[in-house]
């Protein structure tokens, strides 16, 4: 009985160091949830203060437009992360408190 609930806590603590690389991958996803709505803010911002002959005022307007976009999209995959890591946490702890009664 003993070793079932340390293997069952070893198979929760693995699956949080896996949760914590799979975070760690995200970077890249992080690069591009900035990068990319800035990248593309930029240029089109850029072409329409050509067309319309404005000094970067759409340039400008596009790229605030752009962070706050991003920042929403980040803010909502936090919460989606966090809610994942505290049930695994959750599950560790509940675990733990088996092994200790």
């Amino acid at each position: 009985m003993e070793n079932g609930r340390n293997q069952r806590l070893k198979e929760l603590e693995q699956q949080r160091d896996e949760f914590h690389h799979r975070v760690f991958v995200r970077l890249f996803e992080i690069f591009v949830i900035f990068g990319a709505p800035a990248a593309i803010a930029f240029f089109v911002g850029g072409y329409f203060d050509g067309i319309y002959e404005h000094q970067r005022k759409f340039k400008i307007i596009a790229l605030a437009a752009a962070f706050v976009i991003s920042w929403t999209i980040m803010a909502k995959r936090y919460i989606q992360i966090d809610k994942q890591l505290k049930g695994i946490d959750k599950a560790i702890k509940e675990e733990r408190n088996k092994n200790i009664s």
